[in-house]
């Protein structure tokens, strides 16, 4: 033996290396192996859910910015119908008043008319009083001073006239 190498020796080894090699490759390099593809897959399934939730997410967005607008427009038409309703109901009150003012004034006419009248009917009574009266003092003093009195008479009756 050149060198003192004995090759059972080497292929014994060998044999152990290649025993230990198998061992190792089924107890641990295949259960590693396995477990780190269930770990990416689970991971590949955690990012598709992921998108998947992501995607609803958009959608449910843009359904709820549908309705959005489709409250907002129904909302603007509620507010124009409101709007329109209330000029209405403000013109209708307002033809109600000029009604009720234009009653008030044509009843204030007649009221002022009919204290006129009062007024001038008796404003008319103390003229004849007061003509009766003077007749009478006429009658009873002389000429040319009751003919002054009766002029001056006359005078603060048609002034009593012009006041009423």
């Amino acid at each position: 033996m050149p060198l003192n190498i004995d090759w059972q020796q080497i292929l014994l080894h060998l044999l152990n290396f290649a025993i230990l090699a198998f061992i190792l490759y089924m107890l641990l390099y295949s259960p590693i192996k396995k477990y780190m593809a269930k770990r990416k897959a689970m991971y590949e399934d955690m990012q598709k859910e992921t998108q998947d939730k992501l995607q609803q997410a958009e959608d449910a967005k843009l359904e709820y910015q549908k309705q959005l607008d489709s409250v907002e427009q129904q909302t603007a038409l509620m507010r124009k119908q409101a709007e329109s309703e209330i000029a209405t109901y403000k013109q209708a009150q307002m033809e109600e008043a000029k009604a009720t003012a234009d009653k008030l004034v044509a009843q204030a006419k007649k009221t002022a008319n009919t204290e006129k009248q009062k007024i001038l009917s008796s404003a008319s009574k103390e003229i004849k009083e007061l003509v009766t009266t003077a007749t009478e003092k006429i009658a009873t003093k002389s000429t040319s001073q009751s003919v002054d009195e009766f002029l001056d008479e006359i005078e603060r009756s048609k002034k009593v006239e012009k006041a009423g």
